[in-house]
């Protein structure tokens, strides 16, 4: 080989080398920035996922207070039912049931029902209890 041919073939080893280091440079750098978009976006859809179940798990918690608030409301709503009914079904204030449903009634009307009763409700109740 010739001085000339040894260095137009060294000079092209190393532009090839040069172009392929750039070359690979810029192939991880794409594989990079793809990788962490797609991790981005990995992160968003967990976000998302999370945030959806927080609000899943809300909703779930909410409604299970308003179930046990009405159950509650319900069970002492039937009880004051049963008062009244005794209290306006017995014959006299002398009767033995009147005066334990009367108690009842009034301990409802007064304790715990004003925690859970309803406006209209309250508003059938008083005059009851004034009677």
């Amino acid at each position: 080989m010739t001085e000339e041919r040894y260095r137009v073939h060294d000079s092209l080893v190393k532009w090839l080398t040069l172009i392929l280091a750039v070359g690979g440079f810029g192939v991880a750098l794409s594989t990079y920035v793809a990788q962490q978009q797609e991790t981005r976006a990995q992160n968003d859809q967990l976000e998302k996922n999370r945030l959806k179940q927080a609000e899943a798990e809300a909703r779930a918690r909410e409604e299970e207070y308003k179930r046990r608030l009405w159950e509650r409301q319900l069970e002492l709503y039937f009880q004051a039912c049963k008062a009244a009914s005794t209290i306006s079904t017995v014959e006299s204030a002398k009767d033995p049931e009147y005066g334990p449903a009367r108690l009842r009634f009034e301990q409802l009307f007064n304790g715990e029902l004003c925690v859970v009763e309803s406006k209209s409700v309250e508003s059938l109740m008083v005059p009851a209890s004034e009677s």
